[in-house]
């Protein structure tokens, strides 16, 4: 059975495939999904990993389109993807304008995780609204500034050296904004969408909007 090098482990198809089964139970991806209306005919997932994501929204899309930067992710999601209408491409979400994909040409787009990691947060939804067709949904997910547990973590680190900081999911080292849902709404207002809903998790926001 061939085996991928996956977060710092060798791990067998079979192991990745369970994984895929299993991460549907994380709340940010059930509520993405949920956010997602059925009969899209193109959906974008930005920073899909190794296709957990993808995996769920094919079954409510006619093509699902996954994008990472990181090579062994993208060969992982080829392997052990479930379903037969999506495809994977690598690419950098920081370069989002220059993939190739045409102006509108997808009913919803979706990033989990994603936004805190980049260097120009707003131009990349600036290039999401670009992608979307007219009335077109994003969802993201974006670790929660004042999240109770997020202030505490950060308070327990804060005397901390940064460089040496090792990761704990919900403030990483490597997250370079982190925003409350009212600078979230202002950001999304700023790049031409339309708030419709968001949803609190333990560490983060899902949010869902519209193009304006």
């Amino acid at each position: 059975m061939k085996t991928y090098y996956y977060e710092g482990r060798m791990r067998s198809e079979e192991w990745l495939a369970n994984t895929l089964k299993s991460v549907t139970r994380i709340a940010r991806i059930k509520h993405t999904v949920r956010m997602i209306p059925c009969g899209c005919f193109s959906i974008l997932d930005v920073g899909c990993g190794i296709g957990y994501l993808p995996n769920e929204l094919a079954k409510k899309s006619t093509m699902v389109t996954g994008i990472d930067m990181l090579d062994t992710n993208i060969e992982i999601a080829r392997a052990i993807k479930e379903q037969q209408n999506i495809w994977f491409k690598q690419g950098n979400a920081d370069k989002l304008d220059e993939l190739g994909f045409e102006k509108e040409s997808f009913d919803a787009i979706t990033a989990t995780e994603i936004l805190e990691h980049l260097e120009k947060p707003a131009q990349f939804l600036k290039n999401c609204h670009e992608l979307l067709k007219k009335d077109g949904i994003l969802v993201i997910s974006t670790p929660n500034s004042v999240s109770p547990t997020n202030i505490l973590i950060n308070y327990i680190k804060s005397n901390r050296d940064v460089q040496n900081e090792k990761k704990i999911f919900g403030v990483e080292c490597d997250h370079l904004s982190e925003w409350s849902i009212r600078t979230l709404t202002r950001l999304m207002n700023h790049c031409g969408f339309k708030v419709l809903k968001f949803k609190y998790t333990k560490y983060s926001i899902v949010l869902k909007a519209k193009k304006s």
